[in-house]
């Protein structure tokens, strides 16, 4: 196999016993280039016996030291596993149904692995990022996972996952994960997903759809994601990774809503959320433009919102005051009801709502621009509102 390969392929130990037990010890298989593809410190499993040729089952396998290494080296048209596959099947000869090898089946009952590590590696793009998730270089060690029921057929591979635990070198680390997983060439599809990440557990539904697996390697715009999010908890700061900007806020929302988009382009629609400690919103939250906060788009329609002057001063939001810049003198108002829209960038805005508070109400159209190219405009109309005590002044 490895002269056919023209690489190194290395296995210490292998044996399978008169129970149909198979043992390997320290395998190692490189790519075309001579770094390692493949690697497993120890494996062990337990054959069912098949009466079809095309068929393969397993009772139970368990691997410990796992390396997976998937690379686009410079330059490289192809991932080095596609290139391995290349050399051990020369010539790319057409398949059709009827081929024998066409209906693959692999079936595993049980599966574990303990201490895995996979690398997927595009040198093709900038350097890695330091501080967020790079998508085009991730690196995920210290994996654990307990899965059943894994199968692999066609082009697709299915099965139940216990739980996943792993942490990338970008610092996300995955407490927990479950759910049940089918994925092939054209969506990863995740029922009853459930993940848990420093103080955030969400619980949803996922699936992600593109043309094909390429997408995954510009994944922020070519994956659309599919979310519908069950009552979950989210601590902002907890989605640094993803944009390094929010690695500041410490406010945490239980919430339910639904995802659709890409991770740069994406709506989530009836977002119902409770905040602060009597806060609560009803919306629809669009950004266009991430990950880079500052260069998003936004567009917020909020139906209800309530609220009190405590919750929105001590509410973190990403800019210099580093909370929504509201003014003592606004004290006064205590609890509120708000509705109303939001739409452009963190520093150049235009917003209009309505505010109902015990001291009467307003209706608001404002325009900021705090860029090079400051601006500003402001429409307030009031309705019972009474100056005096808003602003705490004696009459």
């Amino acid at each position: 196999m490895a002269n056919r390969l023209e690489t190194d392929v290395k296995i210490k130990t292998f044996y399978i016993t008169e129970k149909l037990e198979l043992c390997l010890e320290d395998v190692q298989i490189n790519d075309i280039y001579g770094y390692p593809l493949f690697k497993i410190g120890k494996m062990d499993a337990r054959i069912i016996p098949t009466i079809n040729d095309n068929e393969l089952r397993f009772k139970d396998i368990y691997m410990k030291d796992v390396l997976g290494r998937v690379v686009k080296y410079e330059g490289g048209k192809n991932l080095n596993f596609k290139d391995l596959f290349m050399q051990l099947g020369g010539e790319k000869k057409e398949k059709k149904e009827s081929d024998g090898d066409f209906d693959f089946h692999l079936k595993v009952d049980n599966f574990k692995l303990d201490n895995g590590h996979v690398v997927y590696w595009n040198q093709n793009k900038d350097k890695p990022e330091k501080l967020s998730m790079d998508w085009a270089h991730i690196d995920i060690d210290s994996i654990y996972g307990v899965f059943s029921n894994l199968e692999v057929k066609h082009d697709s591979v299915s099965g139940y996952v216990h739980t996943l635990k792993g942490k990338d070198k970008c610092g996300l680390v995955l407490e927990d994960g479950s759910g049940d997983v089918l994925f092939c060439e054209k969506c990863l599809n995740i029922d009853s997903l459930k993940l848990v990440t420093g103080e955030s557990h969400v619980d949803l539904d996922l699936r992600f759809e593109y043309n094909n697996s390429r997408a995954y390697y510009e994944f922020v715009d070519s994956v659309r994601i599919i979310g519908n999010i069950r009552p979950s908890t989210l601590l902002l700061s907890d989605l640094k990774y993803f944009s390094w900007i929010l690695h500041k806020l410490p406010d945490k929302f239980n919430f339910t809503g639904y995802y659709d988009g890409t991770v740069s382009d994406f709506t989530v629609s009836d977002f119902v959320a409770d905040f602060g400690n009597e806060s609560h919103i009803d919306a629809d939250v669009s950004f266009t433009g991430l990950p880079e906060f500052y260069d998003a788009y936004m567009d917020i329609t909020i139906r209800e919102m309530l609220s009190s002057y405590n919750d929105t001063k001590n509410f973190a939001i990403p800019i210099e005051s580093k909370t929504v810049p509201i003014p003592e003198e606004l004290s006064g108002i205590g609890t509120y009801m708000m509705a109303g829209t939001f739409q452009g960038y963190a520093l150049d805005f235009k917003t209009q709502f309505s505010l109902a508070t015990d001291m009467g109400d307003i209706d608001a159209a404002v325009y900021l621009n705090t860029t090079e190219n400051s601006g500003y405009s402001f429409n307030i109309a009031a309705n019972r509102l009474n100056i005096s005590d808003l602003i705490g002044m004696d009459d």
